[in-house]
């Protein structure tokens, strides 16, 4: 879960404002001189799109149509997807013109930021992202009061945020990524009250979550992942409501999840994997119906698994993978029909499933469900409530300790499974395997059951590293390849594949 600042906002407000381009006007000499060393400062000489040179007034007649270049790939821009200059004479009794924004992304721009650029008092656009700029953001930024929108992300930036930024209050969109900036992040943050998205990823940003982002009521975006922020999430966190996407993975956070957290409830991906958050999974969680994403891989986190996560009925991928989870999976999971991915491996889930795993009741398509290295001793038969006809399943067990006398594989009851099925159960201790009634209908345009329509199957189980001694393997009517694997098997093998076009490859070795 990555975020790429959108610009969701700059185009409205930025074409109502700025209304018909003029048709004269002209840029005053001490804007032209800040554009001059801007121009010398980053490698003027070898820009690749804006074409634009020291002498040339940007705003001159026809409005600065000989400095425009092709449209952009993403063609986003608010005045039609170009780089270059806008300008607009609203405002001015001299005949000049004011100048309203800057876009030199992916200009090919070097050196640095000339701390001149803070005179450009009028802007409300500035975008120099996708460059190669050094060096530190200018202190100067600051003066830039009327900005709605500043990017200078994908960048080799250094040094630390200047806490300037925080006088930008009529700042909407800040994109401050892939750079290499340090330091805390400036509690000025909390005066930019206007803020609606704020990328700072993939930094070396340090510290603590300012307790003032609380105050930011409007952000709807927020990815500071994979930076080295420190400490426990704020309680206010829960306060930006308008939040539709928080990610924080791949830091050094510690503490617990605040229980503020639910009050988010127009969140649709949560991002907080790959940190040190310890403590009990939030009830609250499921307050956030909207959820398609949840990611709390590789933390620290202990208890139960709550069964409020199971009304999140949208959620297509749940990580809860490597933590220290225990119990069992909540009946409720039997809810979460769209989910395409779970992340449950390295835990320390023991109780038996007894015969059947709630996430497969209702999936709809292809699903991967991740068990490996828990403490699961029974699973009976696992698929006889699931109903799904299309997709893979995918379900890892391998590295716990299951123990079953008799594990049963069957189909049967459920007549299919999946489209296509692979079982992993490598590293256990299972003797016995039945994998008996492999028949596969689907219900597609048909009000029968059994629908005569057959489907292929392609079906492949792990059991290496098991003392098995007994395999029995029966099928009918499938179209396609099984493969099982068992690196040594003891005793019988018994297949019955009835009906059956498809082929059986079994790779093991009988003692």
């Amino acid at each position: 879960m990555k975020l790429r600042l959108q610009r969701l906002t700059a185009a409205a407000w930025f074409v109502a404002a700025l209304g018909t381009p003029p048709t004269d006007g002209a840029l005053p000499n001490a804007t032209l001189e800040v554009l001059r060393e801007l121009w010398e400062q980053t490698g003027g000489a070898g820009w690749s799109r804006c074409l634009w040179t020291p002498g040339d007034d940007p705003c001159a007649p026809p409005w600065g149509q000989p400095h425009w270049s092709a449209p952009t790939e993403d063609d986003d821009l608010p005045w039609g997807g170009t780089v270059g200059f806008v300008c607009d004479p609203s405002g001015t009794n001299d005949g000049t013109t004011n100048l309203r924004a800057i876009d030199l992304s992916a200009n090919n721009l070097t050196g640095m930021i000339p701390e001149v650029i803070g005179r450009l008092s009028t802007l409300w656009h500035l975008d120099l992202s996708s460059n190669q700029l050094t060096g530190t953001i200018p202190e100067s930024i600051g003066n830039l009061t009327a900005l709605r929108f500043l990017a200078i992300a994908e960048n080799g930036l250094t040094g630390v945020i200047p806490p300037s930024i925080g006088n930008l209050t009529a700042l909407a969109e800040l994109g401050l990524f892939v750079n290499r900036l340090n330091g805390t992040i400036p509690e000025s943050f909390g005066n930019l009250t206007a803020l609606e998205q704020l990328g700072m990823h993939q930094n070396l940003l340090s510290g603590a979550i300012p307790e003032s982002l609380g105050r930011l009521t409007m952000l709807m975006y927020v990815s500071i992942s994979d930076n080295l922020l420190s400490g426990t999430l704020p309680q206010t966190i829960g306060n930006m409501t308008s939040l539709t996407y928080l990610e924080l993975s791949n830091n050094q956070l510690s503490g617990i999840i605040p229980d503020s957290i639910g009050s988010l409830t127009a969140l649709t991906g949560l991002g907080l994997a790959n940190n040190s958050l310890m403590g009990p999974i939030p009830e609250t969680l499921g307050n956030l119906i909207r959820l398609t994403g949840l990611d709390l891989d590789s933390n620290q986190l202990s208890g139960g698994i709550p069964q409020s996560i199971g009304f999140v009925t949208g959620l297509s991928f749940l990580g809860l993978g490597s933590n220290h989870l225990t119990g069992t999976i909540p009946w409720t999971f039997a809810n979460l029909d769209q989910l395409s991915e779970v992340h449950l491996e390295n835990n320390h889930l023991s109780e038996a499933l007894l015969g059947s795993l709630p996430l497969l009741t209702g999936f709809q398509g292809s699903l991967s469900v991740r068990l490996a290295g828990n403490n699961i001793s029974r699973v009976g038969s696992i698929f006889t409530t699931c109903t799904n006809r299309n997709g893979h399943l995918m379900l890892d067990l391998s590295n716990n300790f299951i123990d079953d006398d008799f594990l049963d594989m069957s189909l049967g009851s459920a007549r299919s499974c999946a489209s296509s099925l692979t079982v992993d159960l490598n590293h256990n201790n299972v003797s016995t395997v039945r994998f008996s009634n492999l028949v596969n209908y689907t219900r597609r345009y048909c009000d029968v059951n059994p629908c005569p329509h057959s489907l292929p199957v392609d079906i492949s189980v792990d059991v290496s590293s098991n003392p098995v001694n007994y395999f029995l393997v029966s099928a009918e009517n499938v179209n396609a390849p099984i493969q099982l694997f068992s690196a040594s098997t003891t005793g019988e093998i018994s297949v019955d594949l009835s009906n059956t076009s498809g082929s059986l490859r079994f790779d093991s070795s009988i003692r």
